[in-house]
């Protein structure tokens, strides 16, 4: 007896995912320049940011329809993880810029994860603007490779709030790499 998966989220979008999956050569290099091209990097960005509106369901259908044939795209943070980041900032003008510029695939952004033993700690910025990190702990960043910007959590010093710095990619060219592809130190 075959088994046949039943998706969990069907429809048009799992359907294009499947199709996508099928003919993608694993680790071709140019696979994560489809995220832009299907257009799932504008899934979830509000309509008002220049996105598609749609909800995380949506984005179940393509992560389960990729992940059943083996493809390793950086869907989750770009699509996912740098977008909720900003939506979680709120509806200013800054941040639907932003979100547009992912939209239409002028930027591509990744999270930047910063540690500090078992669980992460975020870098304090002083009162100046400075980037200081905490207890000189360095930061394990999960990047993208084709990402052109990091967003990196920091706590500011003179009101203990949290901000998000967009920092370009060439902050990160030659930082040493960890043993897991995609990540990179920085002391």
């Amino acid at each position: 007896m075959a088994f046949n998966a039943t998706p969990l989220v069907p429809g048009l979008l799992h359907d294009a995912a499947l199709r996508l999956a099928a003919q993608t050569v694993p680790r071709s290099g140019h696979e994560a320049d489809r995220i832009g091209e299907m257009g799932w990097a504008a899934l979830l960005i509000p309509e008002r940011a220049g996105g598609a509106g749609g909800g995380l369901a949506d984005m179940v259908a393509i992560v389960e329809a990729l992940a059943g044939h083996g493809v390793d795209l950086p869907v989750l943070p770009r699509c996912v993880g740098a977008v909720q980041l900003l939506v979680g900032l709120g509806d200013n003008e800054a941040t639907r810029a932003l979100l547009a510029a992912v939209a239409e695939g002028h930027q591509r952004l990744a999270p930047l994860v910063p540690q500090s033993g078992a669980f992460p700690a975020a870098p304090r910025m002083d009162g100046h603007g400075r980037l200081r990190h905490a207890q000189a702990h360095p930061i394990a960043v999960a990047l993208d490779p084709h990402a052109t910007h990091g967003l990196l959590p920091v706590q500011c010093d003179d009101d203990g709030a949290m901000a998000l710095l967009l920092l370009p990619r060439d902050a990160f060219d030659g930082a040493p790499r960890q043993a897991n592809e995609g990540s990179a130190v920085l002391d």
